[in-house]
């Protein structure tokens, strides 16, 4: 009623006074709960970080109790390695001090006559008996047991199995004496008595003689590193990009130890990839001592440590050190759609097939756990596991 009363310039005055009384109680009242909301914040952040770092505290302090406990449970494991293997060596020592004193008297060149199943009699040397180290064959005949193995009445050692099968043995083992490493000798086949022939082998404890025994693996998809392809199935790896050096492995670890045969890996070749201008450029087959599973060094330069391998490009053989690559160096080159096969020894040496052509041993003293690998520097190499 009163503004409907006023006059214009009375209601001018009246906004006027509004207005200043607005801003009035900006200048007196915002500035108090602008302070009192910055207060309240920074409560608040202090209270967020303090959490944040009570939890920071206990989580270190978790972690670094669980590797001390760790440290402590590998330091303990480790101390218990050493016993065991000090009482591994001790009982090494005094095997081979008893087969020193019972055996005094025997050589490997004795002539040692065998009845070989009551049909016939043959003459060997003790030498080649003995041919596979650590075989119940060559245990039994290594002059610590004459006096216990049976005998016929002339005093021939007797074989208690059939001729035709003893005696292709017999004639594998004194060409196994003989054999140069890079062509090694054929084990002779006894045709429609296979079963037999292998069931006498693994008797005598001369498994590295039979068939080897195929392992199937695929690459391993945990180590896979960038720039390199891996099919669905595992099987099929595909370099996508050069120069670094790139590795792929087998997800299966063979322990020397624990085999009953020799295993073998087999690889078909489909591409050797754009070459770099490296002059070792891969790809490279064959196996890699675990731990060593670098799969990307990072690096133009191959890094041969822990690598037991065939490069395919020029047939060059690639290990740690020469002396433990046996024969010639280079063999035969691979071409594209080529089978590699690697044939892993239980007495530590690796030989090598190519669509079924032996190139014979090339690697020795192997170490007792490997992995199958493939190492690649060339764009576009692509390479298929045969299973």
């Amino acid at each position: 009623l009163r503004w409907a009363q006023t006059s214009a310039v009375g209601r001018n005055n009246m906004l006027a006074d509004a207005l200043q009384l607005g801003l009035n109680l900006d200048a007196s009242i915002w500035p108090v709960i602008r302070a009192q909301l910055i207060t309240l914040l920074q409560e608040h952040i202090e209270s967020e970080l303090s959490a944040a770092r009570e939890a920071l505290l206990a989580d270190h302090a978790q972690r670094a109790a669980s590797l001390q406990a760790r440290e402590s449970a590998l330091l303990s494991a480790t101390l218990e390695l050493e016993v065991n293997q000090q009482a591994v060596a001790a009982s090494q020592k005094a095997l081979e001090e008893e087969k020193q004193r019972m055996a005094v008297g025997t050589h490997s060149s004795d002539v040692l006559n065998l009845n070989i199943g009551g049909e016939k009699t043959v003459a060997v040397s003790r030498g080649t008996l003995g041919v596979v180290e650590e075989s119940m064959l060559a245990s039994s005949f290594s002059g610590r047991w004459d006096n216990s193995l049976p005998r016929d009445g002339r005093g021939a050692f007797f074989i208690d199995f059939d001729p035709d099968l003893f005696i292709p043995l017999l004639t594998y083992l004194r060409m196994k004496r003989i054999q140069d490493p890079s062509a090694p000798a054929s084990m002779p086949t006894v045709p429609g008595r296979e079963a037999e022939f292998d069931a006498m082998v693994r008797y005598f404890g001369v498994r590295e003689l039979t068939a080897a025994e195929h392992l199937p693996f695929r690459f391993c998809n945990i180590l896979r590193v960038g720039n390199v392809s891996l099919s669905a199935d595992g099987l099929t790896v595909t370099r996508t990009s050069q120069p670094l050096w790139k590795r792929s492995f087998g997800d299966k670890v063979v322990q020397r130890a624990t085999m009953q045969r020799s295993t073998q890996i087999s690889f078909k070749l489909h591409q050797l990839g754009v070459q770099p201008t490296a002059e070792d450029a891969g790809p490279n087959f064959g196996f890699a001592e675990v731990g060593s599973d670098r799969s990307d060094d990072e690096s133009m330069e191959r890094i041969p440590d822990g690598m037991y391998t065939f490069r395919a490009r020029d047939g060059m053989l690639l290990a740690p050190v020469p002396a433990y690559i046996v024969g010639p160096n280079p063999r035969k080159r691979a071409q594209e759609g080529d089978v590699l096969t690697f044939i892993l020894q239980i007495d530590g040496k690796m030989a090598m097939e190519v669509n079924g052509e032996p190139y014979g041993v090339v690697f020795q003293d192997l170490p007792d756990n490997m992995r199958p690998v493939v190492e690649m520097n060339s764009r576009m190499c692509k390479v298929e596991i045969v299973a």
